[in-house]
């Protein structure tokens, strides 16, 4: 069942000027009760022309575990204050040969085109039916060949420790001996 895709950007032709560069994942301090450190993933995007740096989230609306709607909203910093570990993938040049002038030309992954991905029913079917949404993402811009062939492996090898290697428990004043 395909979930509606909200938008808090602009969804018009400026779209088109702001691409993808990395998709960044920030680990908050371990949740005592589920054992684990719960995950935000940001995506950073650059305008083409001005070089200026933005940065979205996608947020989930989950009922019953079920996916109903995503809203794709700003960030107002890159990185959240009182993160543990961070894990980046870095976008990969991708290019083509243009049939015409056959030079190769650099593809980016402009907004335009992830908000189409989001809105693609088959897209949602295949990539976004079952749980683990962020693994999912992942899978999905690799598989646009904007990040590298090995990224979803080193999502999964990072997300399946309960704690991140980053994390060392903070101890209070000790006594003096």
């Amino acid at each position: 069942m395909p979930f509606q895709v909200f938008t808090e950007l602009p969804d018009d032709s400026s779209a088109d000027k702001w691409a993808f560069r990395c998709l960044m994942f920030y680990a908050e301090p371990i949740d005592p009760s589920r054992g684990m450190n719960p995950w935000l993933m940001h995506i950073a995007q650059i305008h083409i022309e001005t070089q200026e740096w933005r940065f979205i989230t996608i947020q989930r609306s989950i009922k019953e575990g079920k996916l109903l709607g995503i809203r794709v909203v700003p960030v107002l910093k890159c990185k959240p204050e009182g993160v543990v570990a961070e894990m980046k993938f870095w976008l990969t040049p991708f290019f083509r040969v243009n049939q015409v002038s056959k030079e190769p030309e650099r593809v980016e992954y402009t907004h335009t085109a992830l908000m189409r991905q989001l809105r693609d029913r088959r897209i949602q079917d295949y990539y976004f039916s079952g749980p683990n949404f962020a693994q999912r993402f992942v899978n999905l811009v690799m598989h646009s060949k904007f990040i590298a062939p090995d990224s979803v492996l080193k999502f999964i090898s990072k997300m399946d420790k309960a704690y991140v290697d980053y994390n060392v428990p903070v101890l209070g004043p000790q006594p003096e001996v």
